[in-house]
C-alpha cells in the first residue's frame, strides 16, 4: 500500500486505550465519582495525534502520520462543577510522515496544517456530556473533524458503568470503570455506523489520569480492522495529551460567575463567527479501497495532507 494512496488521513474515533485487558470483569462495578473540577481551571497540553496503517494481510512496519501541537483549555463559564462553557485553541498544529523502512523516523512534512495555522473553537459541557461544539462554519471538515475528535476527548460520565454516548465514534454502548481515586477509563462498544463504513472488529479505549484536582495526562486508542481480510486495512490510531506545567497558559478571564445560572448569557461568550453543531462528524472525506465491502468507500476523518 503507497503512501500516495492513502493521503494521510485520521480517524477522529479516537478515544481509546491500548494494552487494556479484556473486557471480562469489568460488569457489576460499583459507582465512583470523578472529579469534574479538573476542567475548572486553564490548562496546557502538549498534544500528539498518530495513524499507523497497513494492509489486512501484511505484517511489515506500518505507514506512520502524527499531528503534533499545543492544545490550550479554559473554562469561560462554570455552573457549579457540573456544567462550563469551555475554550479550546489549538496552537502550532504540525504534520511529521514516517515511511516503512525499518529504520523510518517521523519527519516533517508540508501539509495543509501550515496554513491552517491556530483555532480556537468551543464546546458546552453538561454532566460529562458534550451538549454542543461551537466551530468556524467555514473551517475546512478535515479540521473541523479533527477539532470534534479533541472535544470528544473531554466528555465523560460521572459514574461507572455503562452508559450511550455520540461523539466522533457515532452512538456507542459506553463501559467506564474507576481504576483509582485519580485514574480511570473509558470503553466504547458497539457504535452504530461500524457496519456501514466496513468495519469488522473496532478496540476503543482511554485512560484518564488526573493530577490532583487537575488532568494529568490522557491516553486514547482505536483498533480498527476494515473490510476483507485479505484485501482490507489494518488501522491503529491514538490521541496522547500530556500536561504541560512549564507552558501553562495565562489565566485569561475568570470563568463568568456573574452570569450565575444563566446559560443563554454564558453561550453570549462564543465568539460571534462561530456556531452550533452536534459532536456527530461533519460529511467526512472519502477514499475509495477495493477492501471495502461490496466495493463501496472507507471512510476517514481527517485529511491531513494537501491534494
Amino acid at each position: 500500500m503507497g503512501v500516495g494512496v492513502w493521503r494521510a488521513v485520521v480517524l477522529c474515533a479516537l478515544v481509546g486505550l491500548a494494552g487494556l485487558p479484556g473486557l471480562a470483569g469489568l460488569q457489576g462495578l460499583q459507582p465512583e465519582p470523578r472529579p469534574w473540577r479538573a476542567l475548572g481551571a486553564a490548562a496546557a497540553f502538549r498534544l500528539e495525534t498518530t495513524l499507523q496503517l497497513n494492509d489486512a494481510a501484511r505484517a511489515s512496519k506500518e505507514v506512520g502520520y502524527k499531528l503534533r501541537a499545543r492544545l490550550l483549555l479554559r473554562p469561560r463559564w462554570a455552573r457549579d462543577s457540573s456544567e462550563y462553557l469551555l475554550e479550546f485553541q489549538l496552537l502550532s498544529p504540525k504534520l511529521y510522515l514516517r515511511g516503512k523502512n525499518v529504520n523510518a523516523d517521523f519527519m516533517p512534512y508540508d501539509s495543509v496544517w501550515d496554513s491552517v495555522g491556530d483555532t480556537t473553537f468551543y464546546a458546552h459541557w453538561s454532566h460529562g456530556l458534550i451538549k454542543e461544539a461551537y466551530l468556524n462554519p467555514d473551517e475546512l471538515t478535515d479540521v473541523a473533524n479533527y477539532q470534534k475528535a479533541i472535544i470528544s476527548l473531554f466528555q465523560f460520565q460521572m459514574l461507572s458503568g455503562e452508559h450511550n454516548e455520540t461523539d466522533v465514534s457515532g452512538s456507542c454502548d459506553v463501559l467506564y470503570e474507576s481504576i483509582s481515586g485519580d485514574v480511570f477509563r473509558k470503553i466504547k462498544r458497539r457504535c452504530l455506523g461500524d457496519e456501514e463504513a466496513g468495519v469488522v472488529s473496532a478496540r476503543r479505549l482511554a485512560r484518564y489520569s488526573l493530577s490532583g484536582e487537575r488532568l494529568g495526562a490522557l491516553h486514547a486508542e482505536e483498533l480498527l480492522a476494515v473490510g476483507h481480510a485479505q484485501l482490507g486495512l489494518k488501522l491503529r490510531s491514538w490521541h496522547s495529551l500530556q500536561a504541560d506545567e512549564a507552558a501553562a497558559p495565562a489565566p485569561g478571564p475568570a470563568p463568568a460567575a456573574d452570569l450565575g445560572a444563566d446559560l443563554a448569557a454564558a453561550l453570549a461568550l462564543v465568539p460571534a463567527g462561530l456556531r452550533a453543531e452536534p459532536l456527530s462528524l461533519r460529511p467526512a472525506v472519502i477514499l475509495p479501497h477495493a477492501g471495502a465491502p461490496d466495493g463501496r468507500i472507507l471512510t476517514v476523518t481527517l485529511q491531513m495532507m494537501p491534494p
